[in-house]
């Protein structure tokens, strides 16, 4: 009764493990598939100069619109103050 009990017991065990081998092996290609899809995603593949050719071609960026009439004058540290406090008179010992 006794060595009935060791060896069912072993058998269960022996199964565990042909279980987590498994699981093993399909979490490590689900991996190893995340990692090649993030590199592609990531880094995509150039298609050479004639997709290139082709890209460049299609898109066209539009226009930069600049006001003409626009003055815009340089910030200064006086603006800075105003806008952030003036802190310079602080004693921070």
């Amino acid at each position: 009764m006794r060595l009935e009990n060791k060896d069912a017991a072993a058998k269960t065990t022996k199964e565990w493990r042909i279980v987590a081998r498994v699981l093993d092996r399909i979490f490590f290609f689900c991996y190893i598939g995340t990692i090649v899809v993030s590199l592609f995603t990531i880094f995509p593949r150039d298609g050479g100069p004639q997709e290139h050719a082709m890209a460049t071609s299609t898109t066209t960026a539009p226009p930069e619109v600049v006001p003409e009439d626009v003055d815009v004058e340089p910030v200064t540290e006086s603006d800075l103050s105003y806008v952030f406090g003036d802190y310079s008179n602080i004693d921070y010992r």
